[in-house]
């Protein structure tokens, strides 16, 4: 089991550099090399989505027809590996009229294999690691994968500062190369994996925490307010629709002009910007796994939506870059806590593998049905071809993307209110769990003692 971990981290740190290319450079090869609009970046999200919705349904039926986890994570990161690879092809005829239609089918491709290939990596994982050590493992692996994403990103930006996209295909062509190799090793270290036999159903049983009865989508849906994974799900699909209306479109407000963006290259800056909240995540996994184990997983995601309501209203007012970092940061450490209650969750919504692939599969295709009615209303708000004047946001400060940060904001609210109503409050500590030589500090009885009072609000036993 040692070693099968060992290889799974060792693989995260080798597909880090793709993770780097397709999540912060990918924008700037279809919007400054390929001239696309941001209501055409909007369907990156959009397209995937809605192919998530109708994959979730029948998922576990999926990953049987492939072979099973192991398999389909395999053949997701060889399908990666071509579409990568085939966008060397517009981006070398950036004035075609295919251009940017094929950038976009390829870009949407790439995500849409990732469909499949999470939710597989979520349920092949959760029967490798041990219970124990899941919400542990999770943080430490995310970690690793998103330091070493981090140098891959830097070292991208370097790249694109000495071969500007603006100039020639050059500068991304080798960041193609490299996302490629990076895809190709990492199925390669997948494919030597260990891959756990399925439990004896006679040894799988479920607690008050999984869920129970029928398994079916219809099911799902009407139980989806009495299980605990259907309130965590009513809770993720509602905070993903207030993020959803701004949040595939914050690199392509960064790329566009001034005064309607920010004016950015593809260079330091943009990638400060991107990947600020990714640098959080490595200081604060730690941190955040610690607080799952603590708490569990509800309370810390109470806290998390909390934040994350905030961050747009900062994006909405400012366009100081050294005030957006400062958000970013903000923006990190509420994503780190939510990411990793929600990863917990979905280890553990199951203890057998196939029904926790079905499981899976239902909660992705309420959350994304939901963030692509987001995703759309942000698109067609931004499209500039249907208002007479630009978009059909009023400009803010400028900007219509300013404007729809704060409609983005007002619909996270919703699941704040969920999130207190629906999950459960912080668990009280026991005696040994927050004992230690720091609690000699002066004042440090005085300062707990308020802050458990402050928190009163969110104490519910949790189990």
């Amino acid at each position: 089991m040692r070693h099968g971990l060992g290889i799974a981290v060792i693989e995260g740190v080798v597909v880090a550099a793709m993770l780097a290319f397709a999540e912060s450079f990918i924008v700037p090869l279809l919007q400054t090399r390929l001239h696309a609009t941001p209501s055409q970046i909007g369907l990156l999200t959009i397209i995937p989505l809605l192919g998530t919705v109708f994959t979730g349904i029948v998922l576990g039926r999926i990953l049987r027809l492939l072979g099973g986890n192991k398999r389909a994570v395999v053949l997701h990161a060889l399908v990666q590996s071509l579409m990568i690879g085939g966008m060397s092809i517009p981006l070398h005829h950036p004035d075609a009229e295919w251009a940017v239609p094929v950038g976009i089918i390829l870009a949407v491709s790439i995500a849409l294999a990732g469909s499949i290939g999470g939710p597989a990596w979520i349920n092949w994982m959760g029967a490798l690691v041990p219970r124990r050590l899941q919400s542990r493992y999770l943080a430490y692996r995310s970690r690793v994968v998103i330091l070493v994403k981090l140098g891959f990103a830097c070292l991208f930006a370097q790249i694109l500062h000495l071969l500007p996209a603006e100039v020639g295909p050059w500068g991304l062509q080798i960041l193609i190369g490299l996302a490629v190799v990076s895809r190709l090793w990492s199925a390669w270290l997948i494919h030597i994996q260990h891959d756990p036999p399925s439990r004896p159903k006679a040894l799988i049983g479920t607690d008050r925490h999984q869920h129970s009865g029928t398994l079916s989508f219809a099911g799902f849906l009407r139980s989806i307010t009495r299980t605990d994974l259907g309130r965590w799900t009513l809770v993720w699909a509602v905070l993903h629709f207030g993020v959803m209306l701004a949040g595939p479109y914050f690199a392509a407000y960064m790329l566009s002009a001034l005064p309607r963006g920010l004016g950015l290259t593809p260079g330091w800056t943009y990638v400060m910007l991107i990947q600020m909240a990714v640098l959080v995540r490595v200081a604060a996994y730690p941190v955040a796994g610690r607080l799952v184990d603590l708490f569990g997983p509800a309370a810390v995601l109470r806290v998390a939506v909390c934040g994350i309501m905030v961050i747009p209203v900062a994006w909405a007012f400012t366009t100081s870059i050294p005030l957006l970092l400062l958000i970013e940061v903000v923006s990190g450490l509420c994503w780190c806590m939510a990411e990793v209650s929600v990863g917990v969750l979905l280890f553990t919504c199951h203890r057998d593998p196939l029904q926790r692939s079905h499981l899976i599969g239902y909660h992705q295709s309420v959350v994304n049905a939901v963030a692509v009615v987001g995703a759309v209303i942000g698109m067609v708000a931004l499209d500039t071809s249907l208002g007479a004047t630009g978009s059909l946001l009023p400009a803010l400060g400028g900007s219509d993307f300013h404007t729809l940060f704060l409609v983005s904001a007002l619909f996270r609210l919703p699941a704040v209110i969920l999130a207190m109503h629906f999950l459960p409050r912080l668990r009280a500590l026991r005696a040994e769990e927050s004992a230690g030589l720091w609690r000699m500090l002066p004042g440090t009885e005085l300062v707990l003692t308020l802050s458990r009072g402050l928190t009163g609000f969110f104490r519910r036993p949790e189990g």
